[in-house]
């Protein structure tokens, strides 16, 4: 115990003492925002068969104003296991240091059953916005001490003008808010209302399948869950509550798929809550926990892939956040043990998060190809994101690589009316294309939309082949909910540059307009930030793409499985 305290001290001495020149008095306003404090060798593991232990890094997740901290604090250490860990912070008023104490419970994982508990004491100097220092404390009762290193970002999170919180059991609350019903319900009566109906109608007429990669039984419930609301047709409620019950007796073979089975039953409960009685509601939110549950934690199976970077996790946990935004204040009666939705939805959003930093560009570009980019974001990612917002009051979109997903979209796709098409790089060479404006509308920030609705309309809408983008019967829901006839659209030539710019993942693209299928895109995709393992990648060199003037002069190969022949290089 006594080496691990000398030699945090040591390291202290050499990072700058309370009396060296460079430990300057810390402004409490400087240590607002999001920070993030790595700690060396905070964890440990016992080497299987050996008595040796294995010391890994944690990093600890803080929400800060004015040194000010939420209680509340979670850490993440990947080389340790998957899971995130919960704790409680207590932080003292900077001077030249500003000292922590965290208490934290390391929890297991599907591959690691260890865990324990970890006491962190911390001190820390600011040194150009980067918090420096050292910490001391045990991790089950072995010493632990070291080197701190931390950063500071703006908050992530953007408070919603005029929110209202939710009331306990008040529904609808993850596509639109209860109050909003009424005015949807004139909107479904207007010419774009009632073209939005009839493809949600038609959509409603395909085929259910509760099997493959897609199970859509969930989205097609809630498709009948919105008309049952709309037109107070308690038939259709009935109808939804048929497929919900067939579609939670039959779970995806893998968490890939069963997310969307998770995804559809949470929104079908959400719309269908005020038609369908009390023990209907129970067994769904029974069901709705249970299984979120299992898309926090993962299963040990080759079935699952919890890598931040993976569509798999960006599909599983952005359905995990959506179900635990929609049991959110419900009755304890309704669940057979306490259910703590808060923890779901936070490991949620954490993983989420992660998700867009690490999978995503910050021009939204993603380092898995588009087929594997473009799916998660229609099935759950968008609605998790929209539901965050209706819910919470808070923008998860606004500031972060999110934010550009629909211009970084409209910028590369080509054609006339509904037949356009995506320059398409990865694995699968294929992308959504309308349903992904459909359900986007509700997110996109407010500066894009102008040049949104002018491509949307002028290929799906109005102007176009009139489908408004729904392939699955949840995307009409999404339409209705985000059409802005409030918005005066503009070619995108006005709102966007005629250059695209991903500079974390080394994607650039070049426009010369917005007008029909002779429209010039050039594309060059340089393979930069690859997140290490666990998610499919291009091969080692990079590729481009050039389509304009009605051909295709440099496009995909007709399938991709890694190889440098399959590319443009």
């Amino acid at each position: 115990m006594k080496i691990h305290y000398l030699l945090a001290a040591s390291l202290l001495v050499l990072l700058g003492g309370a009396n060296s020149p460079a430990a300057q008095i810390i402004d409490p306003s400087e240590l607002s925002g999001d920070i993030s404090l790595t700690l060396k060798r905070g964890v440990w593991k016992p080497l299987e068969k050996q008595e040796k232990l294995v010391y890994q890094d944690i990093t600890l997740d803080l929400v800060c104003d004015r040194a000010k901290c939420n209680s509340e604090v979670w850490a993440f250490a990947p080389k340790f296991n998957q899971a995130d860990h919960q704790g409680m912070v207590e932080v003292s008023q900077p001077g030249r240091f500003w000292n922590l104490d965290a208490q934290m419970q390391i929890s297991p994982d599907p591959w690691q059953s260890f865990q324990g508990k970890a006491d962190y004491s911390i001190e820390l100097r600011l040194h150009q916005n980067q918090l420096i220092g050292t910490y001391s404390g045990t991790f089950n009762s072995e010493p632990v001490s070291g080197e701190v290193k931390g950063t500071i970002r703006p908050h992530w999170l953007k408070p919603v003008a005029n929110h209202f919180p939710i009331r306990p059991r008040e529904h609808p609350r993850l596509i639109f808010r209860q109050q909003q019903l009424p005015a949807l319900r004139q909107k479904a009566k207007t010419p774009v209302g009632k073209a939005i109906l009839a493809q949600l109608r038609k959509s409603l007429n395909q085929k259910i399948y509760y099997d493959g990669y897609v199970p859509t039984g969930g989205y097609h419930a809630a498709g009948h869950c919105f008309l049952s609301l709309l037109q107070e047709d308690n038939q259709a409620a009935e109808t939804a509550w048929q497929i919900t019950e067939t579609s939670m007796n039959q779970p995806g073979r893998r968490l890939l798929e069963h997310s969307t089975v998770v995804a559809g039953v949470a929104m079908a409960y959400d719309l269908c809550y005020n038609k369908w009685d009390e023990e209907r509601l129970k067994q769904v939110s029974r069901w709705l926990v249970s299984e979120t549950e299992l898309l926090i934690k993962g299963t040990p199976d080759k079935g699952w892939n919890p890598n931040p970077a993976s569509n798999w996790n960006a599909r599983a946990r952005g359905a995990a956040g959506l179900a635990a935004l929609a049991i959110m204040e419900e009755p304890d009666e309704f669940f057979q043990e306490p259910a703590d939705a808060h923890r779901l939805l936070k490991i949620a959003e954490r993983n989420v998060k992660r998700y867009l930093t690490i999978g995503i560009g910050d021009r939204s570009f993603g380092s898995e190809g588009d087929h594997y980019t473009t799916e998660p974001w229609i099935l759950s990612i968008i609605p998790f994101l929209q539901a965050y917002e209706n819910v919470l009051g808070q923008d998860l979109v606004e500031g972060s690589n999110a934010a550009w997903f629909l211009p970084h979209y409209m910028m590369r796709m080509v054609g006339k009316s509904g037949e356009v098409s995506v320059p398409t790089y990865g694995r699968h060479r294929s992308s959504a294309t309308g349903s992904l404006f459909a359900v986007g509308l509700g997110t996109v920030p407010e500066r894009f939309l102008p040049g949104v609705m002018w491509f949307f309309n002028r290929h799906w809408g109005e102007d176009g082949d009139r489908s408004f983008g729904i392939g699955l019967p949840h995307d009409a829901v999404f339409a209705l909910a985000g059409y802005r006839d409030d918005v005066i659209p503009q070619n995108p030539v006005e709102v966007l540059n005629r250059v695209l710019v991903d500079e974390q993942k080394g994607f650039y693209a070049f426009r010369n307009r917005w007008q029909d299928e002779n429209d010039f895109v050039a594309s060059i995709y340089l393979k930069q930030d690859i997140p290490k393992g666990g998610h499919w990648s291009f091969p080692d060199a990079g590729s481009f793409r050039i389509w304009g003037l009605g051909g295709r002069w440099a496009t995909a190969g007709e399938a991709s499985n890694g190889k440098q022949e399959d590319e443009n290089v």
